[in-house]
């Protein structure tokens, strides 16, 4: 009978002991866990559209042990390549600000992220960023309209880097001028000097190369 009410008091404690210890150990997994500190908090990370490049900014709040920053730039939004790399202040407890430019951009829609590389080498990625394509037309003005003397000015918009042939030709088809000029930009502004100023009357002036022909009639006075 002695013995029985011995194992059960060893039992109760030994039962005591191990739930203490669980509780314990469950305490100190929690305690390391809050305190587990990111290398990186991202708190912002934007892209916009500016001309033929795109602006990308971010900051963050917090850094421990970070290096610095891969841009990465995609046209599919699946396939990332390294474009740019920004180094980061390494430890901070206060906001940082950073930002890149894509200078030139190809055509088409854009996909851009951010590879956060720390001091030991290891990486994370940030979400990524779209830039929608902006489909712009192709056009020319031709300025000043009417005409008063030997000088015109042309602006492009949306032209490929390469050569285009401007004519300038009456309503019968006559040239009264024809020039080849190196465009370089996705726009462009051209002037033209003729040789006199033409008679008074309805011109045509045409700007071909490259698949393109375009047109726009202008008054002599």
């Amino acid at each position: 009978m002695l013995n029985r009410t011995y194992t059960k008091i060893l039992l109760v404690i030994i039962t005591a002991f191990a739930s203490a210890a669980n509780a314990n150990a469950q305490n100190f997994t929690d305690g390391v866990a809050d305190v587990i500190t990111l290398p990186v908090e991202l708190t912002t990370f934007t892209g916009a559209k500016s001309g033929a490049d795109v602006n990308l900014k971010w900051s963050t709040a917090t850094e421990h042990s970070s290096s610095y920053f891969n841009v990465q730039r995609s046209t599919n939004g699946t396939e990332f390549t390294a474009i740019g790399k920004v180094n980061s202040v390494g430890n901070s407890s206060t906001p940082q600000y950073y930002n890149f430019t894509d200078a030139n951009v190809p055509q088409g829609n854009l996909y851009y992220r951010l590879q956060q590389v720390d001091a030991d080498g290891k990486s994370v990625y940030s979400s990524v960023v779209f830039i929608k394509s902006a489909v712009t037309k192709t056009a020319i003005t031709v300025y000043p309209n009417p005409v008063r003397e030997n000088i015109l000015r042309l602006s492009l918009n949306n032209f490929s880097e390469g050569n285009y042939t401007v004519e300038i030709k009456n309503i019968n088809g006559v040239k009264v001028y024809s020039k080849l000029h190196m465009v370089s930009g996705t726009a462009a502004n051209i002037q033209l000097q003729m040789d006199s100023k033409p008679a008074a009357g309805i011109y045509i002036v045409i700007v071909a190369g490259r698949e393109i022909n375009l047109q726009q009639r202008i008054v002599v006075q």
